[in-house]
C-alpha cells in the first residue's frame, strides 16, 4: 500500500477535558474503494500489550495505531524530494530508495513500535532514533495531556515538534 502517500490530515491535541491527549485522525483519501475493505485489528502484541490498528487484508505494515494505556499514532509522508520536477519520475525515484536501504519502512518502524514501546516517551524515542527507509511524519498522542508530538523524519534524522500539532 503507498496510500499514506497521498497524506491524510491528522491533529495531537490535549482532549477537551484536558486530562489526557487525542490522536485525530481523518482518512481523506480519494482512492476509490479504499475504505471498503478498511479493517480494525486487534493484535496480542509482544511484551508492551495489545494494539488496535486500521489496516487491509494482508498489509504488514501500521499506518495508524492505538494502543490502549500507552499511547497512538499515525504516519504521513512529508513532502516529496524532486529531482527532476516531473512528479512520476520523481515518485519512482524516491522509491527506488527502498530496495537500496538496510532499514525499514517507516510503516514497518511504527509496527516494531506498537509492538515494543511501553509508553509514549519509549515510542517517542524509537521514532527519532531508529533508522528508516524513505522520508515520514509520525503524530504521536500519549495518554498525558502533554504527550503530543509530531516527529519529521528524514532516513538518518529527525526533528520533533511537541505538544499540541496539526
Amino acid at each position: 500500500s503507498v496510500n499514506y502517500e497521498w497524506a491524510c490530515t491528522c491533529r495531537a491535541a490535549p482532549s477537551p477535558d484536558g486530562r489526557s491527549a487525542r490522536l485525530i485522525r481523518v482518512l481523506d483519501w480519494k482512492a476509490p474503494g479504499l475504505g471498503a475493505n478498511l479493517v480494525c485489528t486487534k493484535v496480542s502484541g509482544a511484551d508492551a500489550g495489545p494494539f488496535a490498528l486500521l489496516t487491509w487484508p494482508g498489509y504488514t505494515g501500521v499506518l495508524q495505531v492505538m494502543a490502549p494505556g500507552r499511547f497512538s499514532a499515525a504516519i504521513n509522508q512529508p513532502p516529496m524530494r524532486k529531482a527532476t520536477g516531473l512528479f512520476y519520475v520523481d515518485w519512482a525515484a524516491n522509491r527506488r530508495r527502498v530496495w537500496d536501504m538496510p532499514h525499514p519502512t517507516p510503516a514497518h518502524l511504527l509496527r516494531k513500535v506498537a509492538e515494543e514501546a511501553a509508553d509514549f516517551t519509549e515510542a517517542r524515542r524509537m521514532l527519532i532514533e531508529q533508522p528508516i527507509s524513505t522520508p515520514a511524519i509520525f503524530t504521536l498522542a500519549g495518554t498525558q495531556a502533554t504527550e503530543m508530538a509530531v516527529i519529521e523524519r528524514t532516513e538518518l534524522e529527525a526533528r520533533s515538534r511537541d505538544g499540541a500539532q496539526v
